[in-house]
């Protein structure tokens, strides 16, 4: 409120002020920060306003409200994403920073005003002599920034910068989606020729369980967490492999009940999918037992494991579980 009322007030003298407040007309504006300040708001949501009422010598509060094309409500009562880009705009047309940084502003946004803020950060940038570093995690918003000719995207990783060509960007948004985005720098390294990608949150167990079965040492394994994310992680797997020509990617699904035929049937429908397309070196697999985890609670591994213990132990051990979840 403060920002918009000096905004207001430095840039505009009375009878300025008032005959914007009767007609919110931006052309008759003059040429100020705030005529930049709504014709950016406008840009973003079509036929909104910023109205300030206050008086030094009167008034306890500033009064401000945004008016849209069917209502008009208090400053406090507009949407997150409308406040969102008043503040961020009005900011830069009042202080005129020569660089502004921003640490997600995307956040808890709905993508459509994800889409707005963007033409708000897009709009400061070309109409100001502000410049803009912000950190983010939309995919949809690195998908907007990497087709921008006067955008630049960095892939930041535990505080380095992640080397990606042109042919790997595309890649970004899709790990973006997955939340695999602070492991998948691995995809990219070719001295990482196996690439497993696992539906399960945390791959430490499945890791285990492919080099106990001779995968790789310097194996990669990528959470694309949970079956629901099973189109977007089939979507990645294809493209690594136009990336990376060199890799294998192995896709992981637990078993979770179903039959051989069953296995056999989606193994068959997803490798003729991956034909049809001219996808190679990719490989859908499922866990022999119900999931990863299945596997570990076998008696066999649990007596080479703990092989301080009697065998019957173990087996009474499961054997009284089994009836308990029973």
């Amino acid at each position: 409120r403060t920002v918009l009322d000096h905004l207001f007030t430095r840039d505009l003298d009375e009878m300025a002020r008032t005959a914007w407040r009767q007609g919110q007309d931006i052309g008759l504006l003059p040429d100020s920060g705030w005529k930049t300040f709504s014709t950016l708001l406008d840009r973003c949501y079509q036929g909104t306003r910023v109205i300030v009422d206050h008086n030094q010598q009167h008034d306890r509060y500033v009064q401000v409200d945004v008016e849209t094309l069917d209502t008009r409500v208090t400053l406090d009562m507009a949407s997150t994403g409308i406040l969102q880009v008043i503040q961020i705009i009005a900011y830069a047309c009042f202080y005129a920073p020569p660089l502004l940084l921003l640490d997600e502003p995307d956040a808890h946004l709905h993508a459509d005003s994800q889409s707005r803020l963007y033409e708000a950060l897009r709009g400061v940038a070309a109409e100001t002599q502000t410049r803009i570093l912000f950190a983010s995690h939309s995919p949809q918003l690195i998908q907007r920034l990497m087709y921008d000719p006067d955008a630049a995207v960095v892939w930041m990783s535990e505080g380095a910068k992640v080397p990606v060509d042109d042919a790997q960007r595309p890649a970004i948004p899709i790990l973006m989606t997955l939340g695999a985005l602070s492991a998948g720098a691995d995809a990219f390294d070719p001295a990482r020729p196996v690439i497993l990608l696992t539906e399960d949150k945390l791959p430490q167990p499945v890791t285990v369980l492919a080099k106990a079965n001779g995968a790789p040492e310097n194996l990669v394994a990528l959470s694309y967490n949970g079956c629901g994310n099973l189109p977007a992680a089939r979507l990645l797997a294809n493209m690594i492999t136009d990336m990376r020509p060199d890799a294998r990617i192995i896709l992981h699904r637990d078993r979770d009940f179903r039959t051989d035929p069953e296995m056999q049937f989606e193994l068959s429908t997803a490798a003729a999918e991956r034909q049809r397309n001219g996808v190679t070196r990719v490989t859908e697999v499922f866990t022999p037992l119900n999931d990863v985890e299945h596997s570990f609670t076998q008696a066999t591994h649990l007596k080479e494991v703990f092989n301080d213990l009697a065998p019957e132990l173990i087996d009474a051990a499961i054997a009284d579980v089994t009836t308990f979840k029973r």
